[in-house]
Parts: C-alpha cells; sequence; structure tokens
C-alpha cells in the first residue's frame, strides 16, 4: 500500500510540474507606446528589435523599447539545436 501511495504521489508531482512551470512569476508593467519611426514598416520593426537586442556584452538594453514592439503577453524566446558530434 505505501508503494502505490509513493507512485500515486509521484505521478501527480510529475504531472502537476509542467502547469507550475507555465505559471507567470511576475506581472511587468504595461508597455508604452511605440515610438512612431519603429513601427512605420515591417522593416522598420525589424530594425527597431534588432538595436533593442544588439550590442556589445554587459551593455543595457531598452527593454521598455522592446516591450512596446510586442502585443501584451508576448514573448520572444530563443532556440537553438544541441551540437553533435560527428
Amino acid at each position: 500500500m505505501l508503494k502505490r501511495t509513493a507512485l500515486v504521489n509521484l505521478m501527480l508531482m510529475l504531472l502537476a510540474a509542467p502547469a507550475a512551470a507555465q505559471a507567470p512569476t511576475a506581472l511587468l508593467p504595461p508597455a508604452a507606446s511605440p515610438q512612431p519611426a519603429d513601427v512605420a514598416s515591417p522593416e522598420a520593426i525589424i530594425q527597431a528589435v534588432y538595436s533593442v537586442i544588439s550590442g556589445p556584452v554587459g551593455a543595457p538594453r531598452d527593454w521598455p523599447r522592446l516591450r512596446s514592439l510586442m502585443a501584451p503577453g508576448a514573448i520572444l524566446l530563443s532556440r537553438a539545436q544541441a551540437q553533435t558530434a560527428h
């Protein structure tokens, strides 16, 4: 009976972990209105995003500007494929 209870508890923890990982941790302040030049065209939006995320290591970034370019609640993710040995 103890093994069964432990197994059920383990299964519940494993099933609940993804939901807990997706729970928001903090609310960000509302985004400011974008600068008109930043949203004048699709190319201008891409240029504005690149200008915020690019730069020397350790240089401050203008995160409010980036948030102004995104839809409310949007999340920008980076994805990379693991290197494989040949």
